[in-house]
């Protein structure tokens, strides 16, 4: 008995230390996507076609063409990030019970964010020039490493 819970144990800490500690926090969906959307999941270098229906995490950043277009929703409060066309963004969040801090850092291009009230977490859009945190409205963010940001 006692060589069969040492052999257990060992297995269960050799799984553990191989196994990452947390996976990314999943957070949002895709709602639709057209035209040119690539994906980088965290963590990998790899860029693959983004589909709608696709599960994001924190840290995936999300690349459109000049013919893209995608919407996401966030899966706890529902609020809704649409990415227009030759934009770039990284997708950030972190769980806890019952609501996601959501962060979107956008390096160029244009958004639109309809941010249903925040409960517990917040909802932050960051630039290279600026950062808005949102408690619960409707806008856009238009931005270019070169001319600077417009809300």
């Amino acid at each position: 008995m006692m060589g069969k819970t040492k052999h257990i144990i060992i297995s269960l800490l050799v799984l553990m230390w191989c196994s990452p500690l947390e996976s990314a926090a999943k957070i949002a969906v895709t709602t639709k996507v057209s035209g040119t959307v690539d994906i980088e999941r965290a963590g990998s270098s790899g860029l693959s076609a983004l589909k709608p229906g696709t599960i994001l995490s924190d840290g995936d950043r999300i690349i459109t063409g000049k013919n893209g277009f995608t919407a996401l929703i966030y899966i706890d409060d529902k609020s809704m990030v649409k990415i227009m066309a030759n934009t770039e963004v990284i997708i950030k969040g972190t769980r806890s019970t019952g609501s996601i801090s959501k962060q979107v850092n956008i390096d160029r291009g244009t958004l639109r964010a309809q941010v249903n009230k925040q409960r517990k977490g917040k909802f932050v859009v960051q630039s290279s020039t600026s950062v808005a945190s949102v408690k619960g409205t409707d806008f856009w963010m238009i931005t270019d490493p070169e001319t600077g940001d417009v809300l």
